[in-house]
């Protein structure tokens, strides 16, 4: 069975274009048409179904190439302080952040975005994976919220609560689970005892 069909009422100067695209690229017409033709149509359909590349293509076609590189480095550390306004940051988060914020999937990539906040003084690695946002480390953090108090006050002090636990939990709240984690271990209300393994604490041992 023929799977190839014609695509009838296409702008015949497009179409022109396009051929004349095809053979600028491929050296000769006759054979690359239908191929180019499937290939712009499953590029068509992977943009369309990613927001943040539709978003991107968009903008380099209106002009966004006019943007320079020192443009989008600024517009980088300008998210991240409006991002990030607690001062530990585990390298998950911030390494998801970095890709989705670039959208990029290369590791050399996010390594190079990464190393230049790290050499900006933006972050500074501590250990076990996790990173200091000294900007962020005035101890002026927000007050503990009825948010913060509910989702503790649903767990139980003395016994441990996994990360798995503890992300059902704040997403039920709308509140984002590290920023979460992040308060009750600043307000000694949390014992980090393995990796996404927290011990409650009681409120009255607070100050030890």
């Amino acid at each position: 069975m023929n799977k190839k069909s014609d695509i009838k009422g296409i702008d015949k100067d497009v179409y022109l274009k396009f051929r004349e695209h095809i053979k600028r690229n491929k050296g000769k017409i006759h054979g690359n048409l239908i191929n180019s033709v499937e290939d712009a149509l499953e590029l068509y359909m992977k943009i369309n179904e990613d927001p943040k590349l539709k978003s991107l293509v968009s903008m380099q076609l209106e002009g966004g190439r006019s943007h320079t590189p020192q443009d989008k480095i600024q517009n980088f550390y300008k998210e991240f302080k409006e991002r990030f306004d607690y001062p530990l940051l585990g390298s998950g988060e911030l390494n998801n952040w970095i890709k989705s914020t670039l959208n990029i999937t290369s590791e050399t990539a996010l390594k190079k975005w990464r190393n230049r906040l790290r050499d900006n003084g933006y972050i500074i690695y501590i250990k076990d994976n996790m990173w200091k946002i000294p900007a962020n480390e005035s101890g002026k953090q927000a007050k503990f919220t009825p948010i913060y108090d509910k989702i503790y006050n649903s767990l139980q002090p003395g016994k441990t609560v996994r990360i798995e636990k503890l992300k059902s939990l704040c997403e039920k709240e709308g509140e984002d689970h590290i920023k979460v984690i992040m308060k009750l271990e600043k307000e000694h209300l949390f014992k980090r005892v393995n990796p996404g393994v927290w011990e409650v604490l009681e409120p009255e041992i607070m100050e030890t």
